[in-house]
């Protein structure tokens, strides 16, 4: 009986540093938007600016980023959600290369949840001329947002379930 009263000790133990390490209520809150955003440049490594941002979906709302690490430029977003008066910060998976250190173009996306656990796609390239369009699995000839001092392209959806 003993072994057992041990054993269950020590379970409830790890489980509890567990769910401690684990706890996704320990992030932090901000004023604004603009505090939020302050805070990931400063915290989210390789940041240059902010590119553009998507509408509100319910209480959320994506930036989308540039990054450039190694001579490689880079993309990638954070969603700002509002909870009452306070906003987060988060990022949405790794950034990716679309123009690396030789000047050579990519083209990418990535599929991400935020943190309420809506699916959404970013697309993003390099523009080759001032209307660029790209196609995605469910669309053709789309017209993204072009960030004009980097020339790299942009577009968020929310994601369609095959």
């Amino acid at each position: 009986m003993k072994k057992v009263t041990i054993t269950l000790f020590i379970i409830l133990i790890m489980s509890t540093l567990i769910s401690a390490c684990s706890d996704k209520n320990t992030e932090k809150s901000f004023k604004s938007e603009r505090e939020a955003i302050q805070y990931g440049m400063k915290t989210t490594a390789n940041i240059t600016r902010i590119i553009g941002e998507s509408q509100f979906v319910k209480n959320e709302k994506i930036v989308v980023y540039l990054i450039k690490s190694d001579g490689d430029d880079g993309i990638s977003s954070a969603t700002l959600t509002h909870k009452g008066k306070r906003v987060t910060w988060t990022t949405n998976g790794n950034p990716f290369v679309v123009r690396d250190r030789n000047n050579e173009d990519t083209e990418g996306s990535m599929v991400f949840n935020s943190p309420s656990g809506r699916k959404y796609e970013l697309y993003a390239g390099v523009a080759h001329g001032p209307h660029p369009t790209f196609n995605t699995q469910y669309e053709n000839d789309v017209t993204p947002n072009v960030d004009k001092k980097s020339n790299i392209y942009y577009y968020v959806m929310l994601h369609h379930e095959k």
